[in-house]
């Protein structure tokens, strides 16, 4: 996804954590507004000390807003009227420490991301669209009073080093985890029951594998990868009038795996052919076989379409 679309996951999730914390506690400090089960820390978390130095950066913008909360809405009842709403929200007049990780003057939220590594042509460039967005929503004042603060860790697409910084993230009582592009990551987090055992919301993620879609407290905003390919099928048999396809696929990433195995069964649904099923490892340094094996099967015009579902640099 680019920058923009990782944007915009991010305005998606600063929405919903307004609309978490704007309701209000009804237990005092510490009661989680969110809905769904109670948070509790994962066992087995990675302590600070064990991440990888140089990996961790967090920034915060704006000055911090101090004062009592002053409001008495409980959770789930709306204000009197949109001027009560507003006036609560006002700087020192919020609920104060509302949930984890969300003091009177401060909303944390943390995100691993891929800065090195094959996905990083891909999903290097997120973090700064996400900080974009916060930098935009704390000059304005933030949520409630509530600045806005984001922790990014660099994981490299690595499923259990991503699935260990998300565990510490929940130790360390952060409120939510927005976007979240490296999606290696986050699948390791879903499938070890991390997400849904410490409630902890997850915002305008990519949709990149199929788990984001089954994990109630995961939001994905982007399509998934697998309809994306089916839609790519759909439309090359129907608008293009192919009947023959190939498609190349990363064979080491669960997004390529799904995205593949959708685009062939939708192929074959429409009553099309995939000539030539290439699949590519992306951590190999040349694909010379792999190509003369593709102009092979697609010679002479048998190919009516090639999709490619491939990270960047192995695409090129």
């Amino acid at each position: 996804m680019n920058s923009a679309a990782r944007a915009f996951g991010t305005l998606v999730g600063i929405a919903l954590t307004a609309g978490f914390i704007a309701a209000g506690p009804s237990g005092g400090a510490g009661t989680a507004v969110a809905p769904g089960p109670s948070r509790t820390p994962d066992q087995g978390s990675v302590l600070p000390d064990q991440i990888e130095p140089g990996t961790e950066t967090t920034v915060v913008h704006g000055p911090d807003v101090s004062g009592p909360a002053k409001d008495t809405v409980q959770r789930g009842q709306p204000a009197e009227n949109p001027a009560t709403a507003a006036a609560m929200c006002a700087a020192g007049r919020n609920t104060g420490p509302s949930a984890p990780g969300v003091t009177a003057n401060k909303i944390r939220l943390a995100s691993t991301a891929v800065l090195d590594g094959p996905a990083a042509s891909l999903l290097s460039s997120s973090p700064t669209a996400m900080q974009a967005v916060i930098n935009k929503v704390n000059r304005a004042g933030g949520v409630c009073g509530r600045q806005l603060e984001l922790t990014v860790v660099n994981d490299g697409f690595n499923a259990q080093r991503g699935s260990d910084f998300i565990r510490n993230f929940i130790d360390e009582k952060y409120f939510a985890l927005p976007v979240v592009p490296s999606a290696e990551g986050l699948s390791a987090a879903i499938a070890a029951k991390s997400i849904s055992r410490a409630g902890i919301p997850v915002v305008g993620t990519d949709g990149m594998r199929l788990e984001q879609y089954d994990e109630p407290w995961v939001w994905p905003v982007a399509t998934a990868t697998a309809s994306t390919m089916r839609i790519m099928a759909r439309y090359g048999y129907e608008k293009v009038g192919a009947r023959t396809f190939a498609i190349v696929w990363d064979d080491k990433y669960q997004f390529g795996i799904e995205g593949a195995d959708a685009f062939r069964a939708e192929v074959q649904r429409l009553g099309g052919t995939v000539v030539a099923p290439i699949r590519l490892n992306p951590d190999l340094p040349s694909y010379g076989s792999d190509a003369d094996n593709f102009n092979h099967l697609c010679a002479n015009g048998k190919c009516d379409m090639v999709a490619l579902l491939l990270l960047p640099d192995t695409a090129r």
